[in-house]
């Protein structure tokens, strides 16, 4: 029995480095699993579910990724400056609203849950967190598509909700540094008076 188990680990590893997944006995680097790849890669969500086994192909990612990811950055900001235009246009301004930003945000990752719940048959609490973890890339890869085809038709709905949640993350962070400055503003008036006192008190210490 431990002989049968070790030649089914050793066959196991071959099947990893030559490339096949655990899903079924298909060769895992089809064409659309590739674009799969390279856009996960890109726009800097990596799954962690399709990874290279060469050596040389892992150094020509990362030679990719140097020009890629770039370029999916300016490609997701121009949709995020597309989306603030559609919206202003609609009186939904998303850049001066939070409650207008934290709803744009909803609504899309409302669609997608409904979305990828019925395309890939997952419960909705597993599609929310898909989503969540890739409009935020995030990026975990536990849960993935098997089917890469069809997730790859929904590229526009991918970036636009990386550029949505680029936007909500400029609202927090912006409400966030305004926190941090009126704290700071409330706390140097007391550093002063604390200033002031020790300097009074040390011509008489002496």
């Amino acid at each position: 029995a431990r002989k049968k188990l070790e030649n089914f680990e050793n066959e196991l590893q071959t099947a990893v480095e030559a490339g096949l997944n655990s899903y079924s006995d298909a060769n895992v680097w089809t064409v659309s699993n590739a674009i799969f790849y390279t856009f996960t890669m890109s726009t800097t969500i990596g799954y962690g579910s399709l990874t290279p086994a060469s050596v040389w192909v892992r150094l020509f990612s990362l030679l990719y990724a140097a020009f890629a990811c770039p370029l999916a950055a300016l490609l997701i900001g121009d949709m995020a400056g597309l989306i603030q235009l559609v919206s202003e246009r609609a009186q939904l301004s998303v850049t001066d609203s939070f409650r207008n930003a934290f709803f744009l945000i909803g609504s899309h990752m409302t669609f997608g849950m409904l979305m990828f719940s019925y395309l890939f048959e997952w419960g909705p609490e597993d599609s929310l967190y898909f989503v969540a973890t890739t409009i935020s890339t995030i990026g975990f890869g536990d849960i993935v598509p098997e089917n890469t085809f069809a997730y790859l038709v929904f590229f526009v709905y991918i970036v636009a909700g990386l550029a949505i949640y680029g936007v909500y993350q400029d609202h927090v962070v912006g409400w966030l540094t305004g926190k941090v400055d009126d704290l700071c503003v409330k706390l140097e008036p007391a550093a002063v008076t604390n200033g002031t006192a020790a300097a009074a008190e040390k011509p008489h210490a002496e």
